[in-house]
């Protein structure tokens, strides 16, 4: 794998899932990989996909901000990079996986890196062990609160003071539908990014936060473009 993507100077991926069986073969760019329409998340908070990424990088970076991304938000059980040499060899494999109970508050985790030969993971049992504890949190959530369990966004344009009162007001419509609010999240923008609102990378940051927390809901101070509650959905 390491040879034809160094021979093709292209990222190639794999999507395995826990039988070790080949579900997909990517076939990137010389930067990254784009992975194919896998279907939305599973229905069972309590559970990740069932498949593991694992592809080659040329950059040397370890895990990169797209590869958060495609963990958290599709729920992978992990995914793991093949740091790829000029003459095709393979160096370091870095790994990163879910972590449910985040104290640092990022929702992952990095695995010390090592070279092919000499890996030592029992995904089975790490797999398990993150489910166990998605498991454990959920129960602990039903417990908490009977309410949907909502995040609220606002992003504004004017000053600070005046965003402050209008995510006060959210607060207190929130309280009076029962809702359970989780978080609140402000963005101040020159101007409101007309197809993802907050712009494409704040997006991503507010769907892999709500997914780390658990949220039903995602409640906005302002209303949204047709386009713009399609991307959220």
């Amino acid at each position: 794998m390491s040879e034809l993507s160094a021979e093709l100077h292209r990222e190639l991926g794999l999507l395995v899932d826990r039988g070790g069986h080949i579900e997909w073969v990517i076939v990137g760019d010389a930067g990254r990989i784009y992975l194919p329409d896998i279907g939305r998340t599973r229905a069972d908070p309590t559970r990740l996909r069932g498949l593991r990424l694992i592809h080659t990088q040329f950059n040397g970076q370890p895990i990169a901000h797209d590869d958060v991304t495609d963990l958290t938000l599709l729920r992978l059980d992990l995914v793991a990079t093949i740091s790829v040499a000029g003459d095709g060899l393979p160096g370091d494999v870095h790994t990163a996986h879910i972590l449910p109970d985040d104290p640092a508050g990022k929702g992952w985790a990095v695995l010390p890196s090592a070279h092919p030969s000499q890996l030592d993971v029992d995904v089975v049992a790490l797999v398990s062990g993150i489910e166990e504890e998605l498991a454990r949190l959920e129960r602990a959530r039903a417990v908490a609160g009977k309410g949907e369990r909502t995040i609220l966004v606002s992003v504004y344009t004017g000053s600070h003071e005046e965003a402050e009162v209008s995510m006060r007001e959210l607060e207190e419509l929130a309280r009076t539908s029962r809702l359970v609010v989780l978080d609140r999240i402000c963005q101040r923008r020159r101007e409101t990014d007309p197809r993802h609102l907050l712009g494409k990378g704040k997006l991503e940051e507010l769907l892999i936060r709500s997914m780390q927390l658990g949220a039903d809901v995602l409640v906005f101070d302002q209303n949204l473009t047709p386009v713009q509650a399609k991307l959220l959905s």
